[in-house]
């Protein structure tokens, strides 16, 4: 005679099976992230085989194996989770929520009324009912909102970006559903209906030029919002045929769309979002097409990359004022643009480059990534890695913010240097393939990309360099080392920019780079800002000050975060009094 699976076995084997699968997914990533996360990975698929396992056994009614197995299951889960959490501050909400289902696990694993009763010694044993069920599912869920959920304020500058840093975008409406498609730009907010709008959309463009597609399913006006474009004419293209060019307001400065935002050291600023407001006639099923085209001039091209700011305003803030006087067409951050990837630190890098004359395109660091810092770089900077076109020359930014590149992102580069027809390639990216001072390849398979000033894997820059001698890159600029330095290898100059942030040492230098490119080709002129002896007599008023901005929101958000916990255990153990005849059987 078979003998038959209680309900509790059965809701032990979906556990089991559930928190395996979603340990496999959370930590897919953690293979490219150094020796020690390359262990928690490991281990990561030792605890999902135990549950799976565990759950076979106990399908396949070997009753006794699979207690064991769960058993293990659950402390080796309770202890991965634990050594996580110390590792891995960006994933500790997560990995607290799986510390309390292994610890569920734990619980309902011992025996219980219905386990052989018979069979049993004398004693006190859980009893499973439908209310100690209930009570478990909203002690979990409780867990996960206070521990998981974001409770940081959703700061905005001009709104409170749900574009996601996408470029196609299609918001379903009561009434309206618009979708925006852009090139060269990314769906930065669709804001809801209001007053005689159908919409308000902002876009921010990453490119010099762009194309914005908007499609609505009801006929009326639509505010567009660009940020980050140049001062220039927009052309608006309705079934493919040319309207008269259209009136806007240049560089608004309206009192609405200001805000005071405090940085460290630098005192309190008055911002102003830079870009366009365009009213927009819309036809319903009518696509609308925004052309943004890019400023010509004589002038040979320039450009300004700097790097490694991380959030030391007192710096940078400086120097931005400086960086007009060179006249580049546009700046380049490359990275390390936060501290600690924290969502505050975005905000204001991106307040800053919002209200600043030029254009700012940016690119990932490593820094950029703590604390999953890389989707808040994407709602506020958009996409990782992306190209452009401008004077003949072809921009291409990279994103080597984990020390690697990957297959999909060197096939993408692949294509654009194959299709790539301008007299001139550049790439901007955050770690070189080589050491621009040694002109060694500083990396290790035993290193996380942090202890590496290049690349992480020496056969990933091996290829960047054959590929970019191959297609004829002129330069590869990066950030990442702290110092300026320059090295030829074959037609390509690769070059580091140095650091315009907080976190320097003896040796580093203080500066950025400028880049002109005309028919001879590309030119690059290293321009230093201060000593680091400078810097660092900055450096404790400086992190006073952050501590401030940064440290004690983040400490008073976990304060609540742990009270709000404490305060959920203690109604829980006074639920649990009163439930005491009902969750244990009394034999």
């Amino acid at each position: 005679m078979t003998e038959e699976i209680s309900l509790k076995t059965k809701i032990l084997m979906i556990l089991s099976v559930c928190i395996s699968l979603l340990v496999l997914l959370t930590s897919s990533d953690t293979f490219s992230h150094g020796v020690v996360f390359v262990l928690l990975g490991i281990l990561s698929i030792i605890v999902a085989l135990l549950g799976i396992f565990a759950a076979i056994m106990i399908l396949l009614r070997k009753r006794n194996i699979g207690t064991f197995l769960l058993k293990i299951f659950s402390i080796t889960g309770m202890l991965y989770s634990l050594m996580y959490m110390l590792i891995d501050v960006g994933t500790r909400g997560v990995f607290f929520g799986f510390f309390i289902i292994w610890l569920i696990i734990f619980i309902l694993n011992k025996p219980t009324k219905n386990d052989q009763f018979e069979e049993m010694p004398k004693g006190k044993y859980l009893k499973l009912n439908w209310i100690v069920l209930v009570v478990l599912i909203i002690v979990v869920l409780t867990i996960v909102y206070i521990w998981v959920i974001d409770w940081e304020g959703k700061a905005k500058i001009m709104s409170s970006p749900n574009g996601g840093g996408i470029s196609v975008f299609r918001q379903e409406g009561v009434l309206t559903d618009i979708t925006v498609i852009c090139d060269g730009a990314f769906v930065y907010d669709v804001s809801e209906l209001k007053e005689d709008l159908l919409a308000e959309v902002t876009v921010k463009m990453i490119a010099p030029s762009a194309n914005i597609s908007i499609l609505s399913n009801t006929t009326g006006k639509i505010l567009l919002r660009i940020l980050n474009m140049q001062e220039n004419a927009i052309k608006v293209n309705r079934n493919e045929k040319n309207i008269d060019k259209i009136n806007y307001d240049d560089f608004w400065n309206s009192s609405d769309e200001q805000q005071l935002i405090e940085f460290p050291i630098s005192g309190t600023f008055l911002l102003e979002e830079k870009g366009s407001k365009t009213m927009l006639d819309v036809k319903a099923n009518d696509e609308t097409v925004i052309e943004i085209p890019a400023v010509e001039s004589k002038d040979p091209l320039r450009i300004v990359v700097f790097s490694d700011t991380h959030s030391a305003q007192f710096i940078y803030m400086s120097v931005l004022a400086e960086f007009l006087d060179k006249k580049p067409n546009f700046v380049v951050w490359a990275g390390d643009i936060t501290n600690n990837g924290y969502s505050i630190e975005f905000l204001i890098a991106s307040a800053i480059a919002e209200s600043y004359p030029l254009q700012v395109f940016t690119t990932m660091g490593n820094h950029d990534i703590w604390n999953r810092g890389d989707k808040y770089y994407n709602v506020y900077f958009g996409p990782y890695y992306y190209s452009f076109e401008i004077k003949d020359t072809k921009i291409i930014i990279l994103d080597t913010s984990k020390g690697l590149i990957g297959d999909s992102q060197f096939d993408w580069l692949y294509r654009e240097l194959k299709d790539n027809t301008n007299n001139h390639t550049i790439i901007i990216s955050h770690m070189p393939p080589i050491d621009t001072l040694s002109g060694n390849f500083d990396t290790s398979e035993n290193l996380h990309p942090e202890m590496s000033n290049t690349i992480h894997i020496k056969s990933e820059s091996e290829y960047l360099i054959k590929l970019m001698n191959e297609f004829h890159v002129d330069a590869y600029i990066a950030g990442h080392t702290h110092q300026q330095g320059a090295i030829k290898i074959n037609d390509t100059l690769i070059a580091t920019s140095g650091a315009l942030g907080g976190t320097v040492l003896p040796g580093d230098n203080v500066g950025y780079i400028i880049l002109d490119v005309d028919e001879e080709g590309v030119h690059l002129e290293n321009i230093d800002v201060m000593s680091v002896e400078e810097v660092n007599s900055n450096k404790i008023q400086d992190n006073l000050h952050a501590a401030r901005v940064f440290v004690l929101p983040v400490i008073i958000n976990k304060s609540i975060r742990i009270a709000s916990t404490i305060l959920l255990f203690l109604i829980l153990s006074i639920v649990l009094y009163f439930l005491k005849d009902k969750l244990i059987y009394r034999k």
